[in-house]
């Protein structure tokens, strides 16, 4: 009955929402804060630019706007990284409420709000009360709450830590690699898992040459990779996979940054452009903001629920990030004593600790969880089955003193090289590419975070916790985690790619994204693409796969003798590679691809298929110049030819897909546009009737592909619908702060009936950009409203 009524309730909230479409020009106070007066001029986007006497009162403000614009997605968040949604949602999420807290991101957020310096809790309790006076301030709650029928809880400094630990998640990979390598070595060997989980090409670019990086390698010999160890079949659970859908997860994780010195642009100073890539989402991960205060005065986004600035610039040093792809999780079996309170080292056995958490499940009872917890992290046996052994998962994310909220603290005050290295020192996990420049024209990039020394394995596989071998060293040392500051070739780009050279002095594993993103970026640059705004804003635009040239030639050269699929293959042949909305040929390579690869890797990976997905751009490359070309033969299947070779199954993919496209999208090829098949819905949690998805989602044709610089990834197992944007674009002019631009979608607010849930859209989608107006003529002259917060009685 409730699923029946459930869309009706929804739809009457809706209908009969608030018209107001912003909130009062008069925010409360909530005593100690703000201490003085605070002043909130805000933009036609929906930008706040918040004026404070101190940094505390700034942050108290920023709570108060997060709260208002986005109380449920914070709630949400909350939930999800406290292992508390079955609290809300009852049963149905006691299974991922269990996995957060076997795992601990709870236990792990505590230790590192323990950790925080005496002032920066003092910065995030300020925060904290923001939340707190918004919440308590609501005429109408949002309508999420009142179809649940609760109350939002009042919001903690633990809250706002938690998400940190669900973003770590997010970015780190290496520890579902573990299992999945394992699962493939059990089943075919290492030299085929090989083929499935290549390696990063040793042709491909790293974000700096080697020759330039010498002065970090000190007298150390270059490091080997670690010898490979295997494994027992390892299958993750249903449950880590519900987790991550949460989260946003999707195979395909970029992002894109990079940094162009003054000598290379039109007015002689930096330029710095930042896209993270994130999941799609309703409503977006960040909002924007502008905190003025004696402290520091920096622009940039942020994420509701955490204080502070994430990317963007202060006074005198802009920065961005993207992932950095270093293995810092790892599965390691462990051998447990008969009675199953200790486990095996070397040395004798250890003794497990023993942490209960309870779980409560509205509408049933409480759950106790004993979670059990080795020297080498929680036991997680249940959440990767397959292994003979129990399973415990070591992430850098779990120590006690992660710090990553006081290197967002140190950015905002950073003035220069040297504190901008300070600041990043206490960032903990993930380990990510910093992107640097500064007022006086120095440019920079810094890889902070922690990253294990690995010696008697590689971790791609799961490591014996009873060799201490194989035990995770020391970490790298902060001063030599990788870093340059105005190189010779005046630019840095990163895209996810492969960090330093294979002869680096430490070894920082081998699951690097593709390549094909930093090729594009490298070469634009080299064209001049940095030179000005227009220029780099054109290159975030960008959607021209460089991925397409390691399987054009195979396809152009098919001859086929149906008449349509000829003129399928005709269509590709001056195709560059342009993902825009209106080419026909990226319906027909996409297509293609999808098919193709199905045909590699699904009868032959069975179960392991919907783990594996074949998104890394540089499988198809080993497979079609020889490497893994076995995997192109296939036996004969209904009213099917077998293959013996690669071109004989690219032709069948081919008479598939042209069978399907003429059905879908009509008979003559040329007609055919990516547009039409290639969309992006940013969609509601709550939109589950038509009627709710016209009122509360937006959809829009997309361009771009999984490899293009302005990426439109989807999942290759259920195309073509986009589930992996730039989440935020950024550049940033050092001549000339008021120059500077940024865009994201949907809009600042996640309040359905207010004006700026999804006013971003289509300028995103357009690829327009808003001003990022940050000195005081500009922020005064751009204003269209102005809201002020009292100081508290």
């Amino acid at each position: 009955m409730i699923r029946l009524l459930l869309p009706l309730l929804l739809t009457g909230c809706i209908a009969h929402a608030p018209t107001e479409f912003s909130g009062p020009d008069q925010l409360p106070a909530a005593s100690p804060w703000p201490v003085q007066p605070v002043e909130i001029l805000e933009d036609a986007a929906g930008v706040p630019h918040i004026r404070a006497a101190s940094a505390a009162d700034a942050l108290y403000a920023q709570g108060l706007l997060h709260a208002e614009e986005r109380l449920f997605q914070m709630d949400l968040n909350r939930r999800v990284s406290l292992g508390r949604l079955s609290e809300l949602l009852g049963k149905r999420t006691l299974e991922t409420d269990r996995f957060i807290r076997t795992v601990g991101f709870n236990r792990a957020a505590q230790a590192a709000l323990d950790a925080l310096p005496p002032e920066e809790r003092l910065l995030l309790d300020a925060y904290v009360a923001g939340v707190n006076a918004s919440i308590d301030s609501l005429d109408t709650l949002p309508p999420e709450y009142r179809i649940l029928g609760v109350r939002p809880e009042p919001w903690t400094a633990l809250d706002s830590l938690a998400w940190t630990k669900s973003m770590a998640w997010l970015l780190s990979a290496s520890g579902r690699d573990d299992s999945l390598w394992d699962a493939l070595v059990a089943e075919f060997g290492p030299q085929q898992a090989g083929w499935f989980l290549p390696d990063y090409p040793d042709d491909a670019p790293v974000t700096l040459p080697g020759d330039q990086m010498r002065e970090l390698r000190g007298s150390s010999p270059p490091a080997a990779a670690p010898s490979k160890v295997g494994s027992r079949s390892g299958a993750q659970a249903d449950v880590l996979a519900a987790f991550e859908q949460l989260l946003g997860k999707h195979e395909v994780v970029g992002s894109n940054a990079w940094v162009v010195h003054g000598s290379r642009t039109a007015t002689d100073r930096p330029i710095l452009a930042n896209d993270p890539h994130l999941a799609v989402s309703e409503p977006s991960i960040w909002y924007l903001v502008h905190l003025e205060c004696p402290e520091f005065d920096a622009i940039g986004t942020s994420f509701p629920g955490l204080p502070g600035v994430v990317i963007g610039h202060n006074r005198d040093i802009a920065w961005g990030f993207t992932n950095a792809p270093v293995d810092v999780m790892d599965l390691y079996r462990e051998r447990l004593s008969e009675d199953g309170a200790s486990v095996q080292r070397e040395a004798g056995w250890e003794p497990l600790e023993v942490v209960d958490e309870i779980i409560s499940v509205r509408g049933g009872k409480d759950r106790v969880e004993r979670v059990r917890i080795s020297s080498r992290g929680p036991l997680v046996t249940e959440f990767f089955k397959g292994y003979d052994e129990e399973v415990a998962l070591r992430w850098t994310a779990l120590d006690d003193d992660d710090r990553a909220l006081s290197a967002f603290f140190g950015l905002l005050q950073a003035s220069d090289w040297d504190e901008f290295l300070e600041a990043l020192r206490g960032f903990g996990s993930p380990p990510q590419n910093a992107v640097y420049a500064d007022r006086s024209g120095h440019v920079g990039w810094k890889v902070p975070g922690r990253v294990p020394t690995r010696e008697g394995f590689d971790g791609r596989g799961a490591g014996r916790g009873w060799v201490e071998a194989e035990a995770w060293g020391p970490y790298i040392p902060y001063a030599e985690m990788p870093q340059a500051l105005d190189p010779q070739q005046g630019f840095i780009v990163t895209a996810n790619n492969q960090v330093v050279p294979p002869d680096w002095v430490h070894w920082m594993g081998d699951r690097f994204a593709s390549p094909h993103r930093a090729q594009r970026i490298l070469g634009l640059i080299e064209e001049g693409a940095g030179r000005d705004l227009a220029g780099n804003r054109a290159l975030q635009l960008d959607v021209v796969s460089a991925q397409v040239d390691d399987v054009l030639p195979l396809l152009r050269s098919l001859e086929p003798e149906d008449p349509l699929e000829q003129s399928v293959v005709a269509t590709l042949a001056n195709w560059d590679g342009s993902h825009d909305v209106e080419s026909a040929a990226a319906v027909i390579y996409n297509a293609w691809l999808v098919e193709i690869l199905e045909l590699l890797g699904k009868d032959r990976l069975g179960e392991l298929w919907s783990r594996w997905g074949g998104t890394h751009g540089t499988f198809l490359r080993g497979v079609f110049a020889g490497q893994a070309w076995p995997l192109c033969l296939r036996p004969a299947g209904k009213n099917e030819p077998a293959t013996s070779s690669c071109g004989e199954l690219a032709a069948l993919a081919l008479t598939r897909i042209t069978k399907d496209l003429k059905k879908r999208l009509g008979p003559d090829p040329t007609l055919w546009r990516w547009g039409d098949v290639h969309g992006v819905r940013f969609g509601h949690r709550l939109s589950i009737t038509p009627h709710l998805k016209a009122k509360l989602d937006t959809h829009r044709e997309a361009p771009g592909g999984s490899w293009t610089v302005n990426i439109g990834a989807f999942p290759h197992k259920s195309p073509f619908g986009q589930t992996w944007h730039a989440s935020y674009r950024q550049i940033i002019d050092l001549s000339d702060w008021d120059n500077s631009l940024w865009v994201f979608a949907p809009g600042q607010s996640g309040v359905p009936w207010r004006a700026h849930y999804r006013d971003l859209v289509d300028p995103w989608i357009q690829g327009e950009m808003m001003p990022m107006s940050y000195s005081r003529a500009a922020v005064d002259a751009a204003a269209v409203r102005t809201r002020t917060v009292n100081a508290a009685e």
